[in-house]
């Protein structure tokens, strides 16, 4: 989406700290992304018109992915098509790193490519990380949103509705006028490696008044 101003500063110092303020215009709203020069660990939006805010710590992506992980497995156990109903017990993920989160879904696919209850066996082979590339919460998403979206597809599996339930979105803790503050997977916040961090276009409201603040 286009907007009619936009201002930033940046001090660097112990923490980096960038700061912007932006007017989405009447346009149709678009995913945007923003460049700070640093991976940010905090990005703070505030639709000040209609006084909304969303915000993102690091570590938010992969809380999101943990959980993920365990609906899919539960849900797995409970699927009237699929056996054996041990896939909580055997590939629950230990932690929330990266790594830990990795080594649960390198589970999981073995698991569904010996599932005598699952047609396809090349859930691996798809949507495994390639190895010698290092997890990033953008590739665990992925990998999660293909594993459901290959769930639903699969004629061996009873339940279609994988991907509704589990899949990975842009995520961010949305507080509106009211007080309420609930974990949100409509609005949302994408930060990358790069030195940008991207708002959705549920977010990115048209004709709105919007501060936002990013530290690294």
């Amino acid at each position: 989406m286009p907007t009619n101003t936009s201002t930033v500063t940046q001090s660097e110092g112990v923490s980096n700290r960038a700061v912007g303020h932006f007017v989405t215009t009447s346009a149709s709203a678009v995913a945007t992304s923003f460049t700070v020069g640093f991976v940010p660990r905090i990005v703070r939006l505030h639709n000040i018109t209609d006084r909304i805010s969303d915000e993102w710590f690091k570590g938010i992506d992969e809380s999101a992915i943990y959980a993920a992980l365990n609906g899919i497995l539960a849900k797995l156990d409970s699927d009237g098509g699929v056996t054996p109903t041990d896939f909580a017990a055997t590939c629950a993920p230990a932690g929330a790193s990266l790594a830990q989160l990795e080594t649960s879904l390198e589970l999981l696919t073995a698991k569904l490519d010996a599932s005598a209850g699952v047609t396809d066996t090349n859930y691996a082979a798809l949507w495994n990380i390639p190895s010698g590339t290092s997890p990033t919460a953008a590739l665990l998403k992925a990998s999660i949103n293909g594993i459901n979206a290959k769930l639903d597809a699969d004629a061996g599996v009873t339940d279609t509705d994988y991907a509704a339930t589990w899949n990975v979105v842009a995520v961010s803790l949305h507080t509106v006028a009211n007080g309420t503050r609930t974990f949100d997977k409509t609005n949302g916040i994408v930060v990358g490696d790069d030195g940008t961090f991207t708002l959705t276009a549920t977010t990115m409201v048209a004709s709105k008044v919007f501060s936002w603040e990013a530290l690294g």
